[in-house]
Formats: C-alpha cells, structure tokens, sequence
C-alpha cells in the first residue's frame, strides 16, 4: 500500500468513531450553512458526497466539453439513468462559530459529524430528457448545537413533449443556500461559512407550441410561471426577516424565419410579465416589442441587431409613513447590437451591447476551447431585478453537469447566486454578475483560474445615494492523479465586498481568504476513502473582528 493510501485509511480510521458522539438536535434549533465552505470558484452547484461539499469540479470535463450541451451518444440515448451514494464524515473544527454557532466573537472548537446522501437521475428519451440532482446536507456540532443544520440543495432541468413537434413542456427546480446580510463577506456562491443564512427555492413551469410554416417561419407561442421562496427558519440572528416569496408570470409570441431567408433571419417578438410579490414587485409588470436581425457574415461570425420598445414598471416600498423605495418606471425604446463567433461545434461567444431596463449595459456569453488542453469561459450580464427574480432567472438557465455542478447551460460559465445589497426584501436594484474562468487539462494534472465580480446598486431607494456593493473573487485550483485510484485536488480563494452609499455604518471593505485541500482514494468501484482540510478566514457576524476556522474530515462515500 502506498504512503499516500495508509495516511488516508489512518485519518480514516482515526476520525470515523467521533460520529458515536453525534449529540440529537431538533432541526428547529439548526443554524443554516452552505453546502460547502470553499469551492474553489467554479460555481455554486449541487455537492458531491464529499466533507467540504462540491469542492472543484471535475476540470477535465470542463475542458472536454465546455459548452457542456454537447448531444448524448448513440449508446446513452432513448434510456433513463438513476444513481445515488452517500457519504459518512466525522472530523473537528477549531471554530464553530464561523459554522453557524453561537452569536459571539468567541472561538469555540467542537467535533462534528456530516452525512451527505446525493440521488441523481438523468433522462433522454424520445418523449423525455433532462437530469436532477438532489443531495441534502446533515452536519452535527457535538459542542455547539447552535451550529448543526440541514442544508437542502436541489439542481434539475427537464423538457417533455406532450404532442409530436408541437407542444413541449419546460420544468426547472433550485434549492441552496445564500447569505443575506450585509455583514458577511463575499457572498456570490457560497464560499465562505457564516452565520447569516438562508435556504432559498426557485422552480419554473413553461409549457410552450411550436409550429413551422416550412422553410419560411416558425411560430412559437408561451406561458410561464416562475416562483422563489426564502425560507429563514434556521435564520441564526436576533433580527430575524421574515419568510418572503416572489413569483412572475410571462407570456411570450415569437415569429422567426426559416431555411428561405439562409444568411438573413429575422424574428419578432412580444412578450408581457406580471409580477407577483410583495416589496418593490408588488403590481408590477414588464412589457416589449422586438424586432431582431442576425446576418451571417461566415461560418463562425454572426451580426446581431435589436430594435424594440419596453414598458416597465416596479412599485414603491412604504413601511408606514416612512418612505423606503420610490417607484421605478421606465418607457421608451430599447436596443442592442454585437456578434457571435462560433469557429467550432463545441467553441462559441457571443458579445452584446445596448440600452435596457433604463440603462445601458454590455451581456456576454460564451466558452471557447483553445487546443486540445485549454478552455476558456467567460459572462457578464447587467439588469433590473429583485433577489426573487434574480433567483428565478438563474433557475431557467441552469445546466446540471455528472458531478452536480451548476453551470449556465449555453456556455458551461460557473453560475452564481447572492442576494444582494436588498437583502430579501424584494427592493430593486441593478445587478451586474461577470466570471472568467481558465482551464488547462494534462493527463494527471488540472489548473484553474477564476475571477469573478458581483456589483449591486439600489436604484429607487428613497435616501441618495442608495445603497451599493460590489464583491470581487479571485481563486486558483490544482487536481492531480498520483495513481489510478489515488487523487489530490487543492483550492485557495480570495475575495472582498465593498459597500457605499446608504450603508448604515457598514461601509468598508470586508475580506474573505478560504483554502481547501483533499486526498481521495478509490478502494472499490463503488467505495471510496477521503481524507479533508479547510481553511476560513472573514469577519464575524455581528462584530468588526476577523476570525479564522480551520476544519478537518475525514470518511467514506458509497455509491449504488
């Protein structure tokens, strides 16, 4: 047995009969806490079976298939898979408090016990195709009971046809977890443990007809109704915010030209949304016309053009005589313009600027593949929206990778979800979500590079200027395969969040440091040995002073 394989089984054999110890907590007195402490920047997601959650996603994929929608081959078509595992940790932590504990700046050490079941199922027939992944996460703090908690994290995407190339249903689900207050650090995927969380939802309906003129145009007409719920049960403060929902429904007319128009296609749109909710959604709507033009100019550069109107519309937020948001009103034209270049099957990025949504702001898209080895993926995006539609939003275009990754589905960009400078009040502000990753692949060895960046700005806050954030992340990450069954993967992040304007004696810049190391050991197939590490450093709740948490784990996962 190698050196590497008896300092895991050891670590093994030393932490696993810590779980005797694992004291009864009624999940009414559980604290919420991410599904993983770091994750190296690669994107929220649901975890893997492992201690410290999804950790770095499998890079090799990534770089495999970077647009992560390449069709099914011939031999995994027409079936449905199933598959399931659970893992059994036990370890320590030197400060429970950064877990979720006790409301304090006192560090407290406690042993702890995690058990992190995960069922998946993947569909492609000829009526279904979709994948969900669902793994709830049960942590238990022996010394701080404050900080034991049940963490539910769900990811699924599917499309039925209900009639033969004509009527189609769409249906997504997300369950995580984010941070909701202003006190904690960067809160753009989770990264950092923290006392202030909440389990949120989201899930979309969007049943939709389909009918083609031949080769001279398509019609396609939709309904769909979008929900998200913050559910603060396990809400560890004093100043607890209730439980809010928030949910659109959207109607939608699209005529686009066919095969007749070959380098010319055109397309005309209408659609009206209807917002239901409290806060600044509260009777508000969003209503466009567009008319849009794409000309090919070759095989890989497209020019993209938009021309259209927009009425939108978000109400004003009274809490008795006091004023918090005005209403938000914009009317008028709208417009975009840029290019999309796909030079290969699985390469493509498309760049966009314009005016929406009462300002102007730049949307890119896109995954490229430079050889054989590199992948590059990159995003940035700019709107209106409130924390539930923002949710909303990211729950239709996620995509599910094998390992339960959360990734947009048309570039293979990590995807990323925090609420905000609003907190969950559903008031309004302007968001602006931007990733890059880079990702180069060898045999044994992967390396990434992400650089991520969130920036908020509450736009009809009755004080001026309004409230603003910006968090930024930098995060690098390294797997190596020492054998066939033996692996190592290493993580560190970096990432700050500033805030301005109307903050209540929170401005400043508050920073977060996170590391992560891990040794796994294929023993069987089906069974496999782990061996974790986590290192966090950020600001206590309720206090100005920086505290650190370091956290070993060590257990087995099963697969079925």
């Amino acid at each position: 047995m190698t050196a590497h394989r008896s300092l895991l089984l050891c670590g093994v054999a030393i932490l696993l009969p810590l779980a005797a110890q694992a004291q009864g907590v009624s999940a009414s007195s559980s604290a919420a806490l991410p599904a993983s402490s770091l994750n190296g920047g690669l994107g929220i997601g649901v975890p893997q079976n492992t201690a410290l959650g999804s950790g770095l996603v499998n890079l090799h994929d990534l770089v495999d298939s970077p647009t992560m929608d390449t069709p099914p081959t011939a031999d995994q078509s027409r079936q449905i898979q199933f598959n399931a595992s659970i893992g059994a940790f036990a370890g320590y932590t030197d400060n429970a408090n950064l877990s979720g504990g006790s409301t304090n700046t006192r560090m407290q050490g406690s042993p702890e016990e995690h058990i992190a079941p995960t069922i998946g199922v993947t569909a492609d027939t000829s009526r279904l195709q979709g994948n969900a992944y669902y793994a709830p996460d049960f942590r238990f703090f022996n010394d701080d009971p404050n900080a034991t908690r049940v963490a539910q994290s769900l990811a699924a995407h599917g499309t039925a046809k209900l009639i033969d190339d004509s009527v189609f249903l769409n249906a997504s689900a997300l369950a995580t977890q984010a941070t909701n207050s202003m006190l904690s650090t960067y809160n753009a995927s989770n990264l950092s443990t923290t006392q202030v969380l909440s389990q949120v939802y989201s899930y979309s309906v969007n049943p939709y007809f389909v009918h083609s003129f031949g080769d001279v145009a398509t019609v396609k007409a939709s309904y769909q109704y979008s929900g998200s719920y913050f559910d603060n049960k396990y809400f560890n403060t004093s100043s607890n915010v209730k439980n809010s929902t928030s949910a659109t429904q959207s109607e939608d007319l699209l005529v686009s030209s066919g095969a007749d128009y070959q380098l010319l296609n055109h397309s005309l749109e209408a659609s009206a949304a209807q917002f239901i909710g409290t806060g600044s959604e509260r009777n508000g709507y969003r209503n466009m016309a567009t008319y849009t033009a794409n000309y090919a100019l070759n095989h890989a550069f497209t020019l993209i053009g938009m021309v259209g109107v927009e009425s939108l519309h978000y109400s004003g937020v009274t809490s008795g005589s006091t004023v918090i948001s005005k209403a938000y009103n914009v009317n008028g034209p709208i417009g975009q313009g840029g290019v999309k270049y796909a030079p290969t099957e699985d390469s493509q990025i498309s760049v966009l600027y314009g005016r929406m949504d009462g300002g102007n702001s730049l949307t890119v898209n896109g995954a490229m593949r430079a050889g054989a080895h590199l992948s590059v993926q990159a995003m940035t995006s700019t709107g209106l929206t409130t924390n539930g539609q923002d949710l909303q939003s990211l729950t239709d275009s996620a995509s599910v990778g094998a390992d339960g990754a959360l990734t947009n589905g048309a570039s293979g960009s990590p995807l990323r979800y925090s609420l905000g400078s609003g907190t969950q009040d559903n008031q309004l502000y302007r968001l602006t979500r931007s990733s890059v990753s880079v990702i180069y692949a060898l045999d044994r060895d992967s390396f990434s590079a992400t650089f991520s960046s969130n920036q908020s700005q509450n736009v009809a806050q009755s004080t001026t200027p309004g409230l603003a954030s910006t968090s930024v992340l930098g995060s690098l990450g390294w797997q190596h395969q020492l054998t066939e069954a033996v692996s190592t993967s290493v993580s560190g992040s970096y990432g700050t969040t500033r805030y301005s304007g109307n903050t209540n004696g929170l401005s400043g810049t508050r920073p977060m440091t996170g590391a992560t190391a891990r040794l796994s050991d294929q023993l069987t197939d089906m069974l496999s040995a782990e061996l974790d590490y986590s290192y966090t450093r950020q600001r206590a709740y309720d206090s100005n002073v920086m505290q650190h948490a370091n956290e070993i784990l060590a257990g087995l996962v099963q697969k079925f």
